[in-house]
């Protein structure tokens, strides 16, 4: 299996980096969006990646705009930017590789991979971990700062440890994006994973998820797994289980 440092650009022609798993014979291609604030190289995505290659999934992880090794600004961001920023990885996996087939998302991440889902006809399969429902979720986890840009066009949030400059655009384009529309309409397999004990997403975003979207749908509790997916065997369990499932609907 390679590890192959790739660049692309997105819409608004900023650079973005990733890393695709590359097996020596792959049966199907997948992008994999990365938690919000996070990058492509925390634990959880690298192992998850890295077992999907081991299962003959090529997987490409790459930074959303502005994070990780990826140019840009994150102030600048949206959720509607990381929809065309997962829409750019699939476009050139379709230009230098194949066609992507199955989409995977880590918390934000998975929201932001139905929406790509529904705009992307190569994709079979959706696997969402730890995801909420709705984008504006991820607002609970910055009350203040919400408050504060009531009033100003940008401000600062703290995320494990991290201070990030968030700007109004972000909170307008959040609490304006319904994703239940598309859930609801997106015809696509997909595939739910969440844990009981996840303290920052509760296990009732996946409930309310799962209720809304389409069958063929699949549900996976997660044990005690915590939100990050810190332990590397609990990463390779997640990449083991989408594999085995994806593959009833991209081969």
């Amino acid at each position: 299996m390679q590890s192959i440092r790739v660049d692309f650009n997105n819409k608004s022609n900023i650079t973005l980096s990733g890393i695709l798993d590359l097996p020596k014979s792959p049966v199907s291609f997948a992008v994999y969006a990365h938690c919000f604030t996070c990058s492509k190289d925390i634990p959880a995505a690298f192992h998850i990646c890295k077992t999907l290659a081991r299962n003959h999934i090529a997987t490409l992880r790459f930074d959303f705009t502005g994070l990780g090794d990826s140019k840009g600004i994150f102030s600048g961001t949206t959720f509607s930017s990381n929809i065309t920023d997962i829409i750019a990885a699939s476009d050139f996996l379709c230009e230098h590789y194949r066609p992507p087939e199955l989409l995977v998302g880590h918390s934000l991440g998975g929201t932001a991979a139905i929406a790509a889902a529904a705009q992307l006809a190569s994709i079979k399969a959706v696997t969402t971990i730890a995801s909420p429902h709705k984008p504006s979720h991820v607002l609970n986890h910055f009350k203040d700062a919400k408050d504060l840009l009531q009033h100003s066009q940008e401000t600062t949030i703290e995320i494990m440890g991290r201070e990030f400059t968030i700007k109004k655009q972000l909170l307008d384009d959040i609490e304006s994006f319904d994703n239940k529309k598309i859930v609801e309409k997106l015809a696509k397999p997909i595939l739910i994973m969440h844990s009981p004990e996840d303290k920052t997403v509760s296990i009732q975003e996946a409930s309310t998820l799962f209720v809304a979207a389409r069958h063929p749908k699949s549900f996976i509790s997660l044990d005690t797994i915590d939100h990050l997916i810190s332990e590397k065997t609990d990463a390779k369990y997640i990449g083991n289980v989408i594999s085995s499932w994806a593959l009833k609907y991209i081969c």
